[in-house]
C-alpha cells in the first residue's frame, strides 16, 4: 500500500492485463512441413497478468483447419486467421472475439485461391486485407467492410514461378527434400519509411519482392536477389536507421 499526502494508505493502480491469442495446428497431415508434437483445437486465449508475471489459459476454441496466423481488427473485436493446408485451397477465417471469456466464434470464411496461407496485412488504404500463400506463391486481397466482414477476393496475384504447383502437384515430401525447387512467398510487410511499398521474402528463390498494394490492387515493382541458399522467411525493420532485418530459414 502506498501512503497518501495525509499519511493514509491507498491502493496502487493495477497494471492492465493483456489477452493473447495463439494459433495452432489441428491437422498436421495437410501441412507443408512435418512438425513434432500433437494436434489441438486451433485457437487458444491466454491472459498475461503483469502484477504476478504469469500467463493463464482462458479458453480453447475449435477452429479448423490449422489457423496458424492471427491478426486482430484495429478497432473491432474481430480477428482474421489464415489456414495452412496444401491439399486444397486455404482460407481467411473471420472470428468474433469475446474479451471476457477469450472465446473466438467463427462467423465467416473466404477462399484465398492459394495454398498454405501464412501471413496477412493491411493495404495502404486500410480498406483491404492482404493474404500471402506459401505453397503456390500467391498474394490475395479482400475488401473489408465497416463491420469488419470480408468481401470476396478483389485480386489474386500469382508469381510467374507458381505454375510448378499446378503442373507437377508436389507433395510435402518433395517439398521437404527440395525446399527451393519452386517459389515460396512467406510474408507481406509494409515499409514503415514510405508506408507505400510492400516487401515480400521469397524463401524458394532467395529474393525480396517489392509491391505496391493499394485499394486491393497488386502491382509488382521489382526484386532483389539475396545470398543463395539462405531461404529468407521473416522480415522486420529498424525504425530509426532504415535497416531491414531478414531471417533465413535454411542456413
Amino acid at each position: 500500500m502506498a501512503p497518501t499526502a495525509l499519511g493514509l494508505p491507498i491502493s496502487a493502480p493495477q497494471l492492465p492485463k493483456t489477452l493473447f491469442l495463439l494459433g495452432g495446428y489441428t491437422d498436421k497431415s495437410v501441412l507443408a512441413h512435418a512438425p513434432a508434437g500433437g494436434e489441438g483445437d486451433g485457437i487458444y486465449s491466454v491472459l498475461f497478468d503483469p502484477e504476478v508475471g504469469k500467463l493463464k489459459t482462458l479458453k480453447s476454441s475449435r477452429v479448423e483447419t490449422n489457423p496458424a496466423f492471427i491478426m486482430k481488427h484495429p478497432k473491432l473485436d474481430i480477428v482474421y486467421m489464415t489456414t495452412e493446408v496444401i491439399d486444397r485451397g486455404s482460407e481467411v477465417l473471420v472470428g468474433r472475439l469475446d474479451r471476457k471469456t477469450g472465446q473466438v466464434d467463427l462467423i465467416d470464411r473466404k477462399s484465398v485461391h492459394g495454398r498454405s496461407t501464412c501471413h496477412i496485412e493491411w493495404d495502404t488504404a486500410a480498406s483491404h486485407l492482404i493474404a500471402v500463400s506459401y505453397w503456390d506463391s500467391k498474394i490475395t486481397t479482400f475488401p473489408v467492410r465497416e463491420d469488419g466482414m470480408l468481401g470476396n477476393a478483389t485480386q489474386v496475384y500469382s508469381d510467374p514461378g507458381s505454375g510448378y504447383v499446378d503442373k507437377q502437384n508436389p507433395d510435402r515430401w518433395e517439398h521437404l527434400a527440395h525446399r527451393q525447387r519452386w517459389p515460396h512467398l512467406h510474408q507481406v510487410n509494409r515499409d514503415p519509411y514510405s508506408n507505400e511499398i510492400y516487401l515480400v521474402p521469397d524463401l524458394g528463390r532467395d529474393q525480396v519482392h517489392y509491391f505496391k498494394i493499394h485499394e486491393g490492387r497488386v502491382q509488382h515493382l521489382g526484386v532483389d536477389q539475396l545470398r543463395r541458399g539462405g531461404g529468407p522467411r521473416h522480415m522486420d525493420f529498424n525504425r530509426q536507421h532504415k535497416v531491414v532485418y531478414i531471417c533465413g530459414e535454411l542456413d
